[in-house]
């Protein structure tokens, strides 16, 4: 199986932490990338005429920006250009302030069946810092009108670790999340990078993040609060109902192919990796041209294949099989001794204090 995903680059204005490929739409601009989408869809689907899809995830920036009867004729495109699994997963991400209840509806009517909001928290005051353009209220709202519409599996987005935040703070935003009948909670660690504003006050010293120990005292409240609402922590920042997992990420973590369309997206055809060039006139003007916009590539060994089995596996709670690291018994035995994994069966799984060490885990498994 492979999933298919397309980089939608457009928000309404620029959030202060945010270092994805996006920026408000300049006038003309969102026709020109509908246009240059379609183009690289008829240059790309040849390569991928034997390959089955079954997961379909608009990301952004802001893809609920887009009008839903635009939404609809790329479906099309896609149905026609590509093979796919019968009730594939169509996934479609929006912000609060941009899902009016008939644009919901028309989504739906579209064919989207899951949709992402990015809430990110229920606190005014922590919205504020992050520059979102919704408050609280409009975030419950949003919740509303999705259910109302008639969606049945949606997932919230969620930030923790946030400036000055404390696990009260992160408590009463959790608890209104629990409040709605969400299938799915994606809960991320704040990460920033000096080429955001954020990212340079907190490099500055202007604002100060939580301490490690908060931080992991965050994540692992944050399992054990939502398992106690029978949520299932299935990768390290994802917990699901059972049955609503998200089949599209998934994918990555299982090292499945995936077609990316759009400035930015990446592509991963088994063993060659390729991405596109990150400015979206670029990419237009390409397209325009009739060439691929592809910005770099690489061929991946059978050791690098390995290596990033071993990293991806290991953030999921299903884990890595032991196949893969039968040199590495000193290091299990010491993740082991020590709680940060456990055997089930053919697999090594790390416990939710082992989540806390993925990567570093990893690295031991991997030199």
């Amino acid at each position: 199986m492979a999933g298919l995903y397309v980089h939608v680059p457009f928000c309404l204005k620029k959030c202060p932490y945010c270092d994805f490929a996006s920026a408000p739409a300049a006038s003309g601009s969102m026709g020109e990338w509908l246009q240059a989408v379609r183009k690289e869809t008829s240059l790309r689907a040849p390569d991928w005429k034997s390959v089955r899809f079954d997961t379909l995830y608009f990301g952004g920036g802001t893809p609920s920006l887009l009008d839903p009867a635009d939404v609809a004729k790329l479906m099309d495109l896609f149905s026609c250009s590509f093979q796919w699994e019968r009730n594939p997963e169509i996934t479609l991400e929006a912000n609060p302030g941009t899902l009016s209840g008939t644009r919901l509806q028309d989504f739906r009517k579209a064919g989207i069946n899951r949709i992402s909001i990015g809430i990110q928290s229920f606190l005014d005051e922590e919205l504020r810092l992050l520059g979102r353009l919704h408050d609280s209220a409009e975030a419950e709202a949003s919740l509303a009108r999705a259910f109302d519409s008639g969606f049945e599996n949606v997932n919230a987005d969620f930030i923790y670790g946030l400036p000055g935040q404390t696990l009260e703070h992160w408590r009463l935003t959790m608890e209104k999340a629990a409040s709605f009948p969400l299938s799915h909670i994606s809960a991320y660690s704040l990460t920033w990078s000096n080429k955001t504003e954020l990212g340079r006050k907190i490099e500055s010293g202007g604002v100060e993040t939580p301490s490690e120990t908060v931080q992991s005292d965050l994540f692992l409240w944050t399992s054990a609060f939502l398992a106690s609402h029978g949520f299932q922590h299935y990768e390290i920042s994802n917990f699901s109902l059972e049955g609503r997992r998200c089949r599209h990420n998934e994918g990555y973590w299982k090292g499945n192919p995936y077609l990316g369309l759009g400035p930015s997206a990446h592509s991963f055809t088994g063993r060659e990796r390729y991405w596109n060039v990150g400015d979206t006139r670029e990419y237009c003007r390409l397209l325009d041209l009739d060439l691929r916009p592809c910005s770099g590539s690489e061929t991946l060994s059978r050791d690098d294949i390995r290596l990033e089995t071993i990293a991806l596996r290991l953030r999921t709670s299903e884990g890595l099989p032991l196949a893969l690291i039968q040199n590495k018994t000193d290091s299990c035995r010491i993740f082991l001794e020590n709680g940060l994994a456990r055997i089930r069966g053919d697999r090594l799984v790390l416990t939710e204090n082992g989540f806390l060490m993925a990567d570093e885990l990893a690295l031991r498994l991997t030199v």
